[in-house]
């Protein structure tokens, strides 16, 4: 089978190997216990990544400067280096891979600079493929708006929230001074980031998230509209605030994702095999891939990109003000359009394997993936590491690679006992957003009564949860 890539034609053509050999392969690799491994492992890569970043916050205390001085280094050390070790293992060793329909049009959105890039949210690793993204071509720095407990996530939490992400508390009048603030110090410091947000703002988990599924079929009635059947409705109250960063440089994906391997036909552009994740939003097949599917390998995102045109105001945007309440319900129109568009486009995905517009494998363009660079680095800042730690702890660099590793193994007992019993005294599934998030979310929800999902707030009869939409 033959594959586009943007960098050109790729072979990828292999011997298999025979099928008993490859089952069994496949039964120890995408075990419980390599997957908790591997997980362990890459949270050790990261926490090497943070070091750097928590040696220059003295920087962020000197005044005036200080913190312009340290968004401006740490963007720097983030997108030349950094991410690249923290990626080696997701997509180098793992195996994860992106499919797009338009590379070109991805390259062109990169190259303007400061943009604004609308997702959809099926899954709990956008993030990730949205670092790497950044990663390929234009190096680009990648901001993300979270929930606020994202900062209280160990070591990648820490990192997201020192990098300046926007985190959210869903009140509006409570996040609107905040995102505001965030935007415009960025553009005070001349700092150029792609914002990449999920216009839905929660995940749906099929049977837990039904309630909340039937709101937003309601919204749609009254908005005269069919109920979509893949896609939440959009949260438009901020976007009149976010689309300051950038009103003239927005991009929205489409994406879905299929795990186990599955592959695309060279004939007809359709995915065969594998298991399709984004499933309808009622479908008790709809799974929603997270880091351990990451970690178990195969995963494939597949994304359909466009530009979007949302309404700004010239004038507004130069003084750093959102827009007026006419402009705020012509985006929340055009956010509801989009989203329209997309949920059709996702149906025609789970029903036929493929996007509209795509007829053959070569309409599909493959993420290249930088082995060479991304282990390099890897093995470069690891060496680093250990070379740092042994002086400052006056170890030999043996020592210190030793203690690394019963980091790695205490911290794969801790993870792999915390994450059962988050699954078990939750609903049993896995929400490994960022390492540890399924027993925190499992402890806020037993402890707090917090929702799992919709930013953790606290669950509330269906009567006041209509009045969220």
């Amino acid at each position: 089978e033959r594959k586009r890539s943007p960098l050109g034609e790729i072979d990828e053509a292999t011997q298999p190997l025979p099928r008993f050999t490859m089952g069994l392969y496949r039964d120890i690799r995408e075990s419980q216990f390599v997957v908790i491994f591997m997980t362990s492992f890459w949270l050790m890569i990261v926490l090497e990544y943070y070091i750097p970043m928590l040696l220059l916050l003295p920087l962020a205390l000197v005044p005036g400067v200080g913190v312009d001085w340290y968004r401006t280094l740490t963007g720097a050390y983030d997108v030349y280096w950094g991410r690249h070790a923290c990626l080696a293992v997701p997509f180098s060793w793992c195996g994860a891979r992106i499919y797009i329909t338009d590379f070109d049009l991805l390259m062109r959105f990169k190259a303007r600079g400061n943009g604004l890039m609308l997702a959809t949210h099926c899954s709990r690793v956008d993030w990730l493929l949205a670092v790497y993204v950044g990663m390929v071509g234009t190096q680009t720095r990648v901001g993300f708006i979270a929930e606020v407990t994202t900062a209280l996530m160990p070591i990648i939490g820490w990192s997201r929230y020192l990098l300046g992400d926007i985190l959210l508390q869903r009140a509006f009048h409570k996040d609107r001074p905040r995102i505001l603030a965030n935007i415009q110090a960025f553009h005070k410091s001349k700092v150029e980031r792609v914002l990449f947000l999920a216009p839905e703002g929660t995940i749906a988990d099929p049977g837990l998230d039904d309630e909340y599924v039937a709101n937003c079929a309601e919204f749609m009635k009254k908005e005269k509209r069919e109920p979509m059947t893949h896609l939440l409705t959009p949260r438009y109250k901020g976007m009149s605030a976010f689309v300051t960063h950038a009103p003239d440089n927005v991009c929205s994906c489409t994406m879905s994702f299929v795990t186990d391997h599955g592959e695309v036909n060279a004939s007809t552009g359709k995915i065969e095999g594998g298991v399709k994740c984004s499933k309808g939003l009622t479908d008790p097949g709809r799974i929603i891939p997270d880091l351990h599917s990451v970690f178990k390998g195969g995963l494939k995102c597949f994304v359909k990109i466009h530009t979007l045109e949302l309404h700004s105001d010239a004038k507004l945007v130069e003084q750093g003000q959102e827009l007026d309440e006419a402009g705020a319900k012509k985006i929340r129109q055009q956010l509801i359009e989009d989203q329209v568009t997309k949920d059709e486009w996702m149906r025609v995905f789970d029903e036929t394997g493929k996007y509209p517009g795509i007829a053959t494998g070569r309409d599909w363009d493959l993420f290249p993936t930088l082995h060479v660079r991304m282990n390099a680095i890897l093995a470069a800042h690891t060496w680093l590491t250990m070379a740092f730690g042994s002086w400052v702890f006056g170890v030999s660099h043996g020592c210190f690679a030793l203690w690394m590793g019963y980091a790695v193994l205490a911290t794969f007992a801790l993870h792999g006992v915390s994450h059962k019993v988050g699954q078990w005294t939750s609903d049993g599934r896995s929400r490994e957003s960022l390492v540890g998030e399924t027993a925190i979310k499992a402890f806020l929800s037993v402890a707090f009564g917090r929702s799992m999902n919709q930013g953790g707030k606290k669950e509330e009869p269906a009567k006041e949860t209509k009045k969220g939409k």
